[in-house]
């Protein structure tokens, strides 16, 4: 990373004061499209609960015209998914703020005496009876 106190590079986000090590590829994964609905569509009939299974399914219209349907569920398991889904934890755990603690002595702080303090400082004064003039 960069030495503290400089500024990351431009593009590059900063972390801690540090440049953030990210190592990345561009690839193009744009397509015009149009969401039309997300829809819960059988898909199966179960036989042990003698329901029809429930599948996500998403339809889009491109630019062309045509109706394209998704399905969530298949998609997810695709490679290509699983490097992106993959990439962006990376990302994301790359850009994550480091936590620094501190130091603190064992005894908390409190010079041995488990946070309390010490013996010579005087009681605080009781509350007013109110009254007032």
């Amino acid at each position: 990373g960069a030495a503290a106190g400089q500024p990351a590079a431009p593009g590059q986000p900063e972390v801690g004061g540090e440049q953030a090590e990210v190592l990345y590829k561009q690839e193009a994964v744009s397509h015009d499209a149009i969401l039309l609905e997300v829809a819960a569509t059988p898909v199966l009939y179960d036989i042990a609960s003698g329901k029809p299974k429930l599948e996500n399914h998403v339809f889009l219209q491109d630019s062309d015209g045509k109706i394209a349907v998704r399905s969530p569920d298949v998609d997810r398991v695709s490679g290509s998914f699983r490097r992106l889904d993959s990439s962006a934890k990376r990302g994301d755990e790359a850009l994550r703020p480091k936590v620094v603690i501190p130091d603190v002595p064992p005894d908390g702080g409190a010079g041995g005496r488990g946070g309390r303090p010490p013996d010579d400082v005087p009681p605080p004064p009781p509350p007013g009876t109110g009254g007032g003039g």
